[in-house]
Parts: C-alpha cells; structure tokens; sequence
C-alpha cells in the first residue's frame, strides 16, 4: 500500500516524504515534479492555461501513480482535495495522512514560488485557501497528524502509528 501525504501548502508534505523514505525505505514522490517530468511543463505554466487545466493534468498523474506504483510515500499538491474524484483515485492502494500544520508556521516557511495561487496577497490566499479546503483533507484523509514538534519528529510518529495499525511492517 502506498502512504500519500495531503495537506496545505507549506505544511511539510514533501519534507515529511523524504523522511519516511529514510525510514521506511519506501521510494518518495512528489506528484507536482512527477507532473512536471511527464508534461515537460512547471506548475506556473500550467496554471497560465488554467487551473482546470492543471487540476485535469493532476489527477491523470495521480491515476497513473496510483496505478504503477506501491509502497511509495507520495507528497501531494496542496489543491488535490479541490477535485473529488481524486479522493477515489488516492484510496486504490493509498493510506491518506493529512498533514495539519499551523497556518502561522505555514506563513513562516512558505514561498509563493511554484505557488500560483498564492501569488498575490500569500496570508490572505492562504487563510481562504485552509478555510475552503480544510473539511475536504478531512474527508479524504484515513489519519489526521498534527505537527506540533517538528518534521522529523512528526515522521518518527507517522512510521510509529502506521505500523501500529498494520498499514506498515
């Protein structure tokens, strides 16, 4: 089963995907780079045709993620719960974590670079943002982690909880 990672922007999913690589020893991805490698286009350019556009292109990789790949720790994009087929498409052969982060300590850390939607006005965009979004990771998600005490210490749990209930040896 692969693990996927959802969450707002900024919240550390990719970060928290390179660590339970490590400790796992599962192979990470990040579905925005995958997006990028087999379109030949960046995020940005994509949202220059049209966030529909890119949100199509999206869920197409996550299918054919999903599809090809197992026991892989997956960091998705942000707006992956904004298109609900996706939910479906996630829970073929994924555990769905969302990663909730503290919106201040998102604004601490985040930049709006590869961040088309955030471009303009970053906390306003990002309060708006967790408001519409944040009963959607609920739904999608099988577990919720908060990050109280750091990435790597937020990993160590997630590796913990997951073989606890089964989901990992």
């Amino acid at each position: 089963m692969n693990i996927v990672l959802i969450g707002m922007p900024g919240c550390g999913k990719t970060t928290l995907a390179l660590e339970l690589k490590k400790m796992l020893g599962y192979p990470a991805i990040d579905s925005d780079r995958y997006l990028k490698k087999t379109t030949g286009m960046s995020v940005d350019e994509m949202f220059e045709i049209g966030e529909k556009f890119f949100r199509v292109e999206e869920t197409k990789a996550l299918v054919e993620i999903m599809a090809n790949y197992d026991k892989i720790v997956l960091a998705t994009g942000g707006g992956v719960v904004e298109r609900a087929c996706n939910k479906e498409v996630l829970h073929k052969n994924g555990y769905v974590i969302f990663i909730n982060r503290d919106l201040n300590e998102i604004k601490k850390v985040l930049t709006t670079r590869n961040r088309p939607l955030l471009k303009d006005n970053k906390d306003k965009m990002l309060n708006v943002l967790f408001e519409r979004r944040i009963n959607k990771y609920r739904d999608f998600c099988d577990m919720e982690v908060k990050v109280e005490n750091g990435l790597f210490l937020t990993a160590a749990f997630i590796k913990n909880e997951l073989r606890r209930i089964g989901v990992v040896k």
